[in-house]
C-alpha cells in the first residue's frame, strides 16, 4: 500500500495520483483477506489481530479521505 501511495505521488497529475490511491485501497482490502486466513489458521492471537484490523481501518479512513479531497474540483 505504501508503495502504491509513494508511487502515486510522483504521477503527473491528480487523477493519476486518486488512480494509484485506488489500488492501495485495493492492498488494504486484500490484507482484509490475509488477516482472516492468519485468524482462521490460528497465526495470530485475539489481541494482535484486533490490533491490526484497527489499523488496517484506520489506514483505510486516512487514504479513502484523501481520495475525496483530491477528487473535488480545484
Amino acid at each position: 500500500m505504501a508503495l502504491n501511495i509513494a508511487e502515486g505521488a510522483g504521477q503527473v497529475s491528480r487523477k493519476q495520483f486518486v488512480r494509484y490511491l485506488d489500488i492501495a485501497l485495493g492492498s488494504l482490502d486484500e490484507l482484509q483477506g490475509v488477516l482472516e486466513l492468519a485468524d482462521a489458521m490460528g497465526y495470530l492471537s485475539g489481541a494482535t489481530l484486533e490490533e491490526l484490523r484497527k489499523s488496517r481501518l484506520h489506514c483505510v479512513r486516512l487514504v479513502a479521505a484523501l481520495v475525496r479531497r483530491l477528487r473535488e474540483p480545484e
